[in-house]
């Protein structure tokens, strides 16, 4: 029997030792859990520029929606059907914040055109955020420059009908008035809200923080941290005197021995997961085939990596802290501008590889 033979039924015995051991089962079980669970909803992020958006009865809130939907802009706009669905969606950080609107901008306009008074919009919006909010102070400035342009015919008819403007101004001046206005609000020069992009253009920016701020991403993310995890959790099988005993049979092979031990386990926990990002359609057939070498190149460096340590207590506790660094550089907080002088470790580390792969 050749030499690649041997290892090649050696890997099958520890692929098969694996799959009959209950505590592995277990582990993947959890990892599992763990992705589908996290992978199901949106986190909090300031990158997300998702804006949610309930158009309510009322004819100037139908305006304003379908101005803000229809306007090109540096977010996105997301229409719900209910206050409760825009609420959920703000509170699970599917948008960063929303805007409620109503008949209560119909009420308003009436009761100034009727009292010829400027129309008080005070409480006509309602506002929904959180402590992770980060886009509504900006996100005001489109929406209330959309109600301005929907209530200025009001405005405009009531200053002119009460001789704020024009003294004993009739039909036909009022009638021309708002043919002026209509002339000035098709245009952009005023209640019009302009970005400005830097440092690239402004699909290119918007289309990679969507990126980030998306299910797949966090999908792949987070798919990248828990098999590095896996893995590192696999690693310590070397602390066990029944593995000892049989990597001392190597000499030469030692260092693969140690590979391998590691990535029998991690090949099926990986394979576990990239089912479940193949169904929700989160990564393709050709990913999943990268990732084959990947995780077997994840496994040697862990294999070297537990070499380090001569105590289980003290490779698990950097094991857990190399997770967490993994996980911050790896998401978007890395980033932050505070993590620019260590962010290029995060290339270091075979979580980022996996997620590299799965986001091809």
């Amino acid at each position: 029997m050749s030499a690649v033979k041997r290892w090649i039924c050696r890997f099958r015995i520890l692929l098969i030792r694996q799959l009959r051991s209950p505590s592995f089962w277990v582990v993947a079980a959890l990892m599992l859990l763990l992705q589908f669970y996290i992978s199901s909803v949106s986190l909090p992020t300031a990158m997300n520029r998702a804006v949610g958006l309930y158009q309510g009865s009322g004819v100037l809130a139908g305006k304003v929606v379908e101005d803000l939907l229809e306007t090109k802009s540096s977010y996105k706009w997301t229409l719900y059907d209910s206050t409760e669905a825009l609420a959920d969606a703000v509170r699970t950080g599917e948008v960063d914040c929303g805007f409620a609107l109503d008949e209560k901008l119909d009420a308003a306009a009436e009761k100034a055109a009727s009292s010829l008074e400027t129309p008080d919009l005070n409480g006509c919006v309602d506002y929904y955020y959180t402590t992770s909010s980060t886009k509504g102070a900006s996100a005001k400035e489109s929406v209330f420059a959309g109600v301005l342009g929907a209530v200025s015919p009001v405005i405009l008819d009531s200053a002119v009908a009460s001789g704020a403007i024009f003294q004993d101004a009739g039909p036909d001046v009022r009638e021309q008035v708002q043919k002026n206005l209509e002339t000035v609000l098709s245009g952009d020069a005023l209640l019009t809200v302009h970005f400005e992009v830097y440092g690239g253009s402004e699909d290119e920016n918007m289309d990679r923080e969507t990126a980030a701020a998306s299910p797949a991403m966090n999908a792949g993310g987070l798919a990248g941290i828990l098999l590095f995890l896996s893995a590192l959790l696999f690693a310590a099988a070397r602390f066990r005197s029944d593995s000892a005993r049989v990597s001392a049979y190597f000499r030469r092979g030692r260092a693969l021995y140690r590979s391998l031990e590691i990535f029998a386990p991690l090949l099926v926990t990986g394979l576990i997961i990239a089912v479940l990002l193949l169904a929700g359609h989160k990564t393709g057939i050709a990913q999943v085939l990268l990732l084959v070498p990947v995780l077997f190149l994840t496994s040697v460096w862990c294999a070297g990596f537990v070499r380090l340590f001569r105590h289980e207590g003290v490779y698990l506790f950097f094991s857990t802290g190399l997770t967490v660094v993994s996980a911050v550089l790896c998401s978007s907080a890395g980033s932050l501008f505070l993590l620019n002088s260590v962010r290029w470790l995060k290339f270091l580390l075979p979580a980022y590889w996996i997620q590299a792969v799965l986001m091809l």
